[in-house]
């Protein structure tokens, strides 16, 4: 039986590949000790595959989670909808 295990993790990216990045190796004893930096391509290794995801979807400003994740729940655009990144702070 095949699995697919869904992952996010709000807030942390993908860096460069250097020493100081405390994500490189953050999951290396899932990953087989590939380290997650920022590629461009996907990272696969024996398991699996760590596809990354431009929070920014296209639109100017900093990601929120609020439209980040609508987006991830429903596979719309929230960003793109709304026109910009909407906080997650009520009454806004």
């Amino acid at each position: 039986m095949k699995k697919l295990f869904l992952f996010f993790i709000d807030g942390i990216g993908l860096g460069d590949d250097i020493h100081d990045n405390p994500v490189r190796t953050l999951f290396a004893s899932v990953t087989g000790n590939t380290s997650l930096v920022r590629t461009g391509a996907p990272l696969i290794f024996e398991g699996g595959v760590v596809v990354p995801a431009d929070a920014c979807l296209g639109v100017e400003g900093i990601p929120q989670s609020a439209t980040g994740q609508a987006t991830i729940f429903t596979g719309v655009n929230a960003s793109k909808f709304l026109g910009y990144h909407l906080t997650a702070i009520p009454n806004e």
